[in-house]
């Protein structure tokens, strides 16, 4: 699970719930279903973080999931719990049957913060819960009861007064964040407990004044003319809690200027964080310079209005209850449409400009800024898709989105497929007779991001609407259809198939190059090829066709000199899986350890799990069946948590159960089910350490005198055969580069002062790269 899916972890101290955390463990403990209730801003999502991680709670639970819902529109909130807990979603998947092999006889607590916005669906997954196992327990945070049977424990605000000698909760926390800011105040002041009375108690209402009181003096803020003075009874609101709190607000809004308020109220159709480049491009589309989005921007910081996220890159985001207020902030000229209409448009061109810039040096950067902002995508089509005028916006916003592969990437495939589906459902309703060559290209990638996710009904079933488009608009074949029409070929499980598929997709790559080199080719065409050239390469490497690790390391060295990162770890990937193929361990290995520390240090999810899956593999073939056992727990693992069946990837899944067989002859199995289930535990660093430390034992010992890997033995070979640098690259499928690099490391590790030198040394000393002993 992802930072991004946690509820927030705190340093600081969690002050004057100590009650309702020994109540809250009693409640989790002798019931299925507990709910913190309580107004905005109370203190419910803290309290819920601290509560399942305490002693009593872990130990009656094997996991905790946790899943926030706040910004997250109804449609997505069942996705977003099957996707936390690492559940496929599969339209044609059983979700019952699916939960309940996830479940098993675990006891899992699922958490599920902010539900106030979402009550029916969160019912509705509830029931979906229950129904999968009976061992599993459900807190739920929310502003309104569920009214599910659940047990309840209401939340109130912090004590603003005390019995004599004592410190009210509410004045504890604002003194321990206060002394946080170096500031020292006497917890016994009677003006801190008025101006915490003020706020009505409320978390987020002493947290806020904390931040203002760095700008402001208490009396300031509790004088007549202050920005916390309570303007009255808001119509319609019954609680004293909630009153105070939106009068805080009121008064945080006070102290701004129009400007400033504008801003706050576009921020806050923001999801999630955002950059300052976000903020600026908002402002623009409606009226704002830069210089004035940057010096509105810092007031909003400086009055805890917009909280600077920690960390290296400048972000941004808001408390969801200042961001739902700021949702609420009403002009006479901007009102909320025209926000939502500059938010769907912003999101729209910069899925544009990552679908055109994502092959290159910065790749990983343009992957995580799609990923990054999921839900303002969601936000952005959820939009787009109530008016005929804007629906095709929203068919370009995803055929962009998924251009750049970024949920490949993340391993959030249904998502996107979720996203394209509601896109071109809402084209086709809306404009029926105006569906072109867009609709056509998003179709195509709907039936690949199934084929990926081993779909392969839906994949088909898009497809053959991707052909009758095509029929209808005409012209040369959409790259989207080239790839999605390769990919379906490759899977249908017929050997013949897979390599006329193998052939198609390497011709449809050589045409997309073709494009690029005449100066033809549409922007982000390389990414496109790339993607061409990745699946011809697999298909050849699983196909066992003639020349395929050539052809992989062609790639790899194309993807070298591109820059591209992530694509280079995959490309590495296929040198290792035709290496494997071509039962060559050592090479396999030494790829396969590329591609296994770049995905894993840039979190590429999707890889990821392949290169484990070939660690598995590896390690079978070469009889190291306990650890290969071990792996393909992991795999499977991993597999569930990116939403992919392998029994829908005949290729793959051939490698696979061949390696389950040589597991099942040598261990038995019951030996081999144990090891799996071990290896399902393993955390994603355990896993990596395992598969890099097995592929350790296929990588040849260094050798004699020289230190050379197998790599630098072929280049050393080749020098002294009097090959140049450019025919060895040539011969090897790799860069000049590449080679320039093996040939200064091979002249250091074996002290040899020019390649004249190199040739006596290794006429001697030059053994071959072990053989395949399998």
């Amino acid at each position: 699970m992802s930072d991004g899916d946690r509820l927030p972890a705190s340093w600081a101290r969690l002050i004057g719930r100590e009650e309702d955390l020994a109540q809250g463990a009693v409640l989790v403990a002798e019931h299925p279903v507990v709910a913190l209730v309580g107004p905005g801003g109370v203190g419910k999502t803290r309290l819920a973080a601290e509560l399942v991680r305490r002693p009593g709670v872990r130990e009656l639970v094997d996991e905790v999931v946790e899943v926030l819902l706040h910004g997250v529109e109804a449609a997505l909130v069942r996705t977003r719990v099957l996707q936390a807990l690492g559940v496929p979603h599969n339209l044609d998947d059983n979700i019952d049957t699916s939960l309940a092999a996830r479940l098993g006889q675990r006891r899992v607590l699922v958490v599920l913060d902010n539900v106030e916005h979402v009550l029916v669906p969160v019912r509705e997954v509830l029931e979906t819960l229950r129904r999968a196992s009976p061992e599993v327990r459900v807190l739920v945070t929310s502003q309104a009861l569920l009214d599910v049977g659940e047990h309840v424990l209401h939340v109130d605000p912090l004590s603003t007064v005390a019995p004599p000698g004592q410190v009210p909760d509410a004045v504890r926390l604002l003194v321990d964040r206060l002394a946080a800011r170096g500031q020292d105040h006497d917890p016994h002041d009677p003006r801190l407990a008025q101006l915490c009375a003020r706020v009505g108690g409320l978390a987020l209402g002493v947290e806020h004044a904390a931040r203002l009181l760095v700008l402001y003096t208490v009396d300031e803020l509790l004088g007549p003319d202050g920005h916390v003075a309570l303007l009255g009874r808001v119509p319609g609101v019954e609680q004293d809690s909630h009153r105070s709190l939106t009068e805080l607000m009121e008064r945080s809004a006070g102290m701004l200027t129009v400007e400033q308020r504008k801003l706050w109220a576009i921020l806050a159709e923001c999801r999630g964080r955002w950059s300052r480049d976000t903020a600026v491009g908002l402002g623009r589309r409606l009226g704002f310079s830069a210089p004035q989005v940057i010096a509105a921007l810092h007031d909003l910081v400086q009055t805890a209005i917009v909280r600077r996220v920690p960390g290296d890159r400048p972000l941004f985001d808001q408390l969801p209850t200042l961001s739902l207020y700021g949702q609420g902030l009403v002009f006479d000229d901007l009102d909320r449409d025209a926000i939502r209409d500059a938010h769907a448009a912003h999101f729209t061109e910069a899925a544009a400009g990552h679908a055109a810039r994502w092959y290159g040096p910065d790749e990983v950067s343009h992957l995580l800024r799609v990923i990054e902002h999921g839900d303002d995508h969601a936000a952005a089509v959820a939009h787009l898709t109530r008016s005929p005028v804007t629906v095709g916006a929203a068919v370009d916003l995803v055929l962009n989105l998924a251009r750049t592969r970024a949920h490949v990437f993340r391993g959030r495939l249904w998502e996107m497929s979720e996203l394209t589906g509601r896109a071109l459902s809402a084209n086709a309703a809306l404009r029926p007779d105006n569906l072109g060559g867009t609709h056509l290209a998003t179709v195509a990638m709907g039936a690949w991001i199934s084929y990926c996710q081993g779909r392969l009904q839906r994949g088909h079933e898009l497809l053959a609407q991707a052909y009758d488009l095509h029929e209808h608009v005409g012209g040369p074949v959409p790259r989207e259809l080239a790839l999605a029409a390769g990919v379906g070929r490759w899977l249908t499980g017929d050997r013949v198939t897979e390599r006329e598929a193998a052939a198609a997709l390497a011709a449809a790559a050589d045409d997309a190059d073709a494009e690029i080199a005449a100066g033809v080719a549409r922007p982000g065409a390389g990414g496109d090829a790339a993607m061409l050239r990745l699946f011809a390469c697999l298909s050849a490497a699983f196909s066992k066709l003639p020349g395929a690790a050539g052809q992989a390391r062609a790639y790899l060295a194309a993807t070298e000199e591109a820059g591209a990162q992530w694509a280079m770890s995959w490309a590495a990937f296929v040198v290792a899986l035709a290496e494997h193929q071509d039962r060559r361990p050592a090479h396999a290995a030494e790829a396969l350890r590329l591609a296994l520390r770049t995905q894993h240090a840039m979190s590429d999810a999707w890889g990821l799990t392949w290169s484990v899956y070939l660690a598995a593999a590896m390690a079978a073939t070469r009889g190291q069946v306990e650890q290969a056992a071990r792996l393909q727990g992991a795999m499977a693992s991993m597999l569930r948590a990116i939403g992919t069946d392998l029994n829908g990837l005949p290729p793959w899944s051939r490698i696979h159960q061949a390696a389950t067989a040589l597991c099942l002859t040598e261990l038995g199995g019951d030996r081999t089910r144990a090891l799996v289930s071990e290896g399902q535990r393993l955390s994603r660093d355990a896993t990596v350490d395992l598969a890099l430390e097995v592929i350790a034992d296929l990588e040849p010992a260094p050798a004699p005198g020289h230190g050379l890997r197998p790599r630098e033995l072929e280049v050393a070979q080749l020098v002294t055969r009097g090959l140049t640098n450019r025919a060895i690259a040539r011969q090897l499928g790799i860069s000049q580069r590449t080679v320039d690099s093996h040939v200064g490391a091979i002249l250091r590790k074996t002290g040899a002062a020019n390649r004249t030198e190199l040739v006596v040394l290794m006429g001697t000393a030059a053994p071959e790269p072990p053989a395949w002993r399998g």
